[in-house]
This record gives structure tokens, C-alpha cells and sequence, in this order.
């Protein structure tokens, strides 16, 4: 391995009696140099980030602005707890999951402890399950749009309750399998603008949170 006395970039002297300038990562100067068209071999810690922060800045940004744009949107895909519809020509493209927990508390636990005679602790109990549902239903829906996925099969729900003396937490977890249907029209007109929107925005997502993961 190579070792340098000065930054190949603004030659900066990298070990003094003072300070130690270290370089930066293999993969923040492949970033660096793709993001500025430069090929320099390493940048110091010193320089790196007068050309690096301006990006890093913008991409957060429009990673921002495209998951905004896609919430209000994003459950419009498709997802059914059965095999694709017969209409569908599709294929996979991987399986999606992901759980999500809340805790009740000692409130909830009471609520619930009552419900048998009021039925308000249940109810409670069902919202707070139904919410974390739909929490991981919209998030497999990002997963697979993501992926290049425009729909979501075969998906299953599991919930549990795991309690203490104090306390519940209630955990609900959430995997299907991310599919691209190739005859997009069989989702119906509307369905359809709207799927291309969110592909298309997700399609600029992924490559935004790459470039974001790419210098780390």
C-alpha cells in the first residue's frame, strides 16, 4: 500500500509535530472525484469537504422532497394477500418485510384489561395494531417501489404482544413478495398514471439514497 507524506489533491503535509491529517475513505473519494469529473487518487480530510458537503447537501434535500412527494401516492400500489390476479403478467423481483413496535403502557394495559367488560380496551388495542399495520403496509410498499416493484402478493401479517409487569409492547410484522407487473393497463387507467408517478419517483429515490450511501 501506497503511503503518502501529502494529500494528492491540495498537498497538504499529512503528519506534522502537531496535527495529523488523515485521508479520507476509498469510497468518498470515488464519490468526490464522480461527483466534481476529477480523478484524483485520495483527498484529505482537509479538502474533502469543500467538494463533498454541496452534494451530500442536495441530495438529502431532493431525497426530502421525493419522499414527500410520494406519500400522499404511495399506497396506491397494489397489494393483495393472495397469489397475482390472473389478468397479471408479471415477475418477481424479491421478497419484502419489515415489523414495526409500539409500547401500550400501563394505561393501555389497564384499558385493556377492562375491555372484557367495556369493550374499550380492545378497541384501543385494535387501533393501535391497526396503525402499526398500516405503518408497515405503506413501508413494504416503498420497498418494493424501490426495488422497480409496482405491486406487492402473497402478503402476510403477524402480530404479537409481548408483556411485563409494567408495560406491553405490541410488535407487528409485515412480508410479501414484490413483483413488476409487465401489462401495467390490466391495473386499470387511473391505477396506471399514478403507478408509472410513483416508479418513476422511486426509480430517482434509489438512485439519490446511492449516491448518498456511496460515500460512507
Amino acid at each position: 500500500m501506497k503511503i503518502y507524506e501529502r494529500c494528492p489533491n491540495c498537498d497538504r503535509k499529512l503528519s506534522g509535530f502537531l496535527e495529523t491529517i488523515n485521508l479520507v475513505s476509498p469510497k468518498m473519494t470515488e464519490a468526490i472525484n464522480r461527483w466534481n469529473n476529477l480523478d484524483k487518487e485520495f483527498y484529505c480530510e482537509k479538502c474533502a469537504p469543500a467538494l463533498s458537503e454541496p452534494f451530500i447537501t442536495k441530495f438529502k434535500q431532493e431525497s426530502l422532497e421525493l419522499k414527500k412527494e410520494l406519500s400522499p401516492i404511495i399506497n396506491l400500489i397494489p397489494m393483495t394477500t393472495s397469489p397475482a390476479h390472473n389478468n397479471w403478467d408479471y415477475e418477481i423481483i424479491d421478497i419484502v418485510t419489515t415489523q414495526k413496535s409500539i409500547s401500550a403502557g400501563l394505561i393501555s394495559d389497564f384499558s385493556t384489561a377492562l375491555g372484557d367488560v367495556f369493550e374499550e380496551g380492545s378497541k384501543m388495542t385494535e387501533n393501535k395494531l391497526g396503525g402499526l399495520i398500516e405503518e408497515c403496509k405503506s413501508a413494504l410498499r416503498y420497498q418494493s417501489a424501490l426495488l422497480g416493484g409496482n405491486a406487492i402478493i402473497s402478503t402476510n401479517i403477524v402480530f404479537n404482544e409481548i408483556k411485563s409487569i409494567s408495560t406491553s409492547v405490541y410488535m407487528v410484522c409485515v412480508t410479501g413478495t414484490a413483483i413488476k407487473v409487465k401489462n401495467i393497463n390490466s391495473l386499470g387507467s387511473e391505477t396506471k398514471d399514478d403507478i408509472e408517478k410513483i416508479t418513476n419517483l422511486a426509480q430517482r429515490l434509489a438512485y439519490v439514497n446511492g449516491e448518498l450511501n456511496s460515500y460512507k
